[in-house]
């Protein structure tokens, strides 16, 4: 190993503040004891002539700095400018976009829906969101506020709490990091059907008549005659006649 010696005292030991320049795996180093502790610095160049001349003066300024109670603590002050430097922080993935992130959703959903909700729920509300102008996930707020002005009530909230279902399968997969839909649909109100719009509308008499006069005169659906007879005279559900038992009628 080279090193440049520093100075000592007549007593034979190292005069305070001196530093070694070292070489150390080919690489140029400075050596040194400070408030009783041995430092070391890299000085990050290979060990020629040329930059032993640098580390020699960095070295002087180090000693400088110790005589002179300057010495910087932290070393910061002696290490290369390229180790000062912070390392700029790799740029983030820009995050996809909601129909990406929907497509790719419903590619999951479609093989285990049933027919009728891929087509009155899933391809609804991807006609919606076609139809939106907005399409960022950081632009929930604008989705959600589009809904509301362009939607029916129910609509609107069966959208974004699609788009939430989504965002929330989003989130389980680690494509982003948190669902900006969460919790929207409660701020739909959806008003329950006119009381007139849920009112029973029954058959009159005479249509009641004119039916169960059909199916007595029919050539292949007179059998059903005393069932429909049964289901008109008891308000019976279909589903609970059909179940009915002779050992089930009492007197």
């Amino acid at each position: 190993m080279y090193s440049t010696k520093p100075p000592k005292t007549p007593s034979g030991k190292a005069a305070k503040g001196s530093v070694q320049v070292t070489n150390s795996h080919g690489r140029l180093q400075l050596r040194f004891r400070h408030a009783g502790k041995r430092r070391y610095i890299s000085i990050g160049l290979p060990d020629t002539p040329t930059n032993r001349i640098v580390a020699e003066q960095r070295a002087r300024q180090i000693q400088l700095d110790i005589i002179s109670d300057n010495f910087d603590e932290t070393l910061a002050k002696y290490k290369p400018e390229s180790a000062k430097r912070a390392k700029p922080e790799p740029a983030k993935p820009a995050p996809p976009s909601l129909s990406a992130l929907w497509e790719n959703y419903c590619e999951v959903k479609r093989p285990i829906v049933a027919p009728g909700t891929w087509r009155n729920g899933y391809q609804v509300n991807t006609s919606h969101l076609e139809r939106c102008p907005y399409g960022s996930l950081a632009e929930a707020q604008k989705i959600f506020d589009w809904a509301v002005g362009n939607l029916k009530p129910d609509p609107a909230r069966r959208f974004i709490q699609a788009l939430g279902a989504c965002c929330k399968w989003a989130v389980r997969s680690h494509l982003i990091d948190h669902n900006p839909f969460a919790g929207m649909t409660s701020d739909i109100k959806v008003l329950k059907q006119a009381a007139e719009d849920n009112d029973i509308d029954p058959f009159t008499r005479p249509e009641r008549q004119a039916i169960i006069d059909a199916f007595s005169d029919s050539k292949y659906y007179q059998f059903y005659t005393p069932l429909v007879k049964f289901l008109f005279y008891t308000g019976c559900r279909p589903s609970e006649a059909a179940g009915f038992q002779w050992q089930q009628v009492t007197a």
